[in-house]
């Protein structure tokens, strides 16, 4: 059923004008009811993801446990019941669905903004003191996000604050996927650079020549350069390109996330990495303070999080190229988790 569905609507020509057609008649909705709605849909669906729910299981069983070994006041420590964790994957798949929704609502979201007096009550996005700093700067810088919350609307609100702003991220499987996240960027101003596509290296070093920001979702296992640094207690692999490239050319390395509040509004904020360039271990250690500032955002609001990647599949001192049969599959991949537990 669920290949039936991903060679319908996401494989075919037929399934891209559907996925089209819902996309326009679901910006007719009420933006709060669009929300709501999506995140119960997505809610729904997840019932059927099996895999995805075992690997979020063992992850947070994994991270509860090590926050307890540290004595953590966090709200995942919190955390006692296998209820309480079903809890927060149905939480995690709700909050899920509410980025989809608003992600194709940004236009909305915004006009709702006045940079004249940004932390009005009548804005659904709000910001600290520093985002408006970072908007000071007139040089390119790198800044170092993760799939929290409606990472699109923190994107879409840098563009907004007046900062040129150049994704880099790896291309979608699907097409229409592909089409659909350029078309939602370019639609507020945002260039996308997928690391596949040809000529990336040069678009990349164009981008921070005219002063652009490069915004890089690191909080994944990818099959890239990497550098392993503790994560919850647990090595896992970060991609430091653009990292090499900042500390090469000496520009500044942001940490920025978007929290979503109670009340639907969000909150952007965002922290300076310090760096030496002359320090040895100079990508070690900016790593390390990113690794650190998203565990506490995540250890205390677990479910804005996406759970369901494997982000400690890779292992340190493997050469995936040539022992291809070492990456684990899902399966071994949760036994692993689960062994340590």
């Amino acid at each position: 059923m669920r290949k039936l569905v991903s060679k319908i609507l996401l494989k075919s020509k037929i399934g891209s004008i559907i996925i089209r057609i819902l996309i326009f008649i679901w910006s007719l909705l009420p933006y709060k009811l669009s929300v709501f709605l999506m995140g119960k849909l997505i809610l729904f669906i997840s019932r059927f993801l099996k895999k995805e729910r075992e690997i979020m299981e063992a992850q947070i069983k994994y991270v509860i446990n090590y926050l307890k070994k540290t004595n953590s006041t966090s709200s995942l420590a919190k955390i006692t019941s296998q209820k309480e964790i079903e809890n927060l994957i149905d939480n995690i798949f709700f909050n899920a669905g509410k980025m989809v929704s608003e992600s194709l609502s940004i236009k909305k979201i915004l006009s709702s903004v006045n940079l004249s007096d940004p932390n009005s009550k009548n804005a659904l996005v709000r910001e600290e003191k520093s985002l408006i700093e970072i908007s000071d700067i007139k040089k390119g810088a790198i800044v170092l996000s993760a799939h929290f919350s409606c990472f699109e609307l923190l994107a879409a609100y840098y563009v907004k604050r007046g900062i040129s702003l150049t994704v880099v991220g790896r291309a979608p499987n699907y097409k229409i996927i592909d089409t659909l996240v350029k078309d939602i960027r370019a639609s507020y101003g945002t260039h996308t650079l997928w690391r596949e596509q040809k000529g990336s290296s040069k678009q990349l070093l164009r981008s921070l020549k005219n002063n652009h920001f490069i915004a890089v979702l690191i909080d994944q296992d990818f099959n890239l350069e990497n550098e392993f640094v503790p994560f919850f207690g647990l090595e896992a692999a970060y991609a430091v390109g653009p990292i090499k490239l900042a500390v090469k050319r000496n520009i500044p390395i942001f940490c920025t996330w978007i929290k979503r509040n109670k009340d639907g509004t969000h909150h952007t904020l965002s922290k300076k990495i310090t760096y030496d360039t002359e320090d040895t271990n100079v990508i070690y250690n900016i790593l390390l303070q990113y690794s650190k500032i998203m565990e506490e955002v995540i250890s205390n609001n677990p479910s804005e999080w996406i759970w369901w990647h494997r982000r400690w599949r890779r292992r340190p001192n493997i050469n995936y190229k040539i022992n291809k049969d070492s990456l684990m599959d899902s399966k071994e991949y949760v036994d692993w988790l689960n062994s340590l537990n």
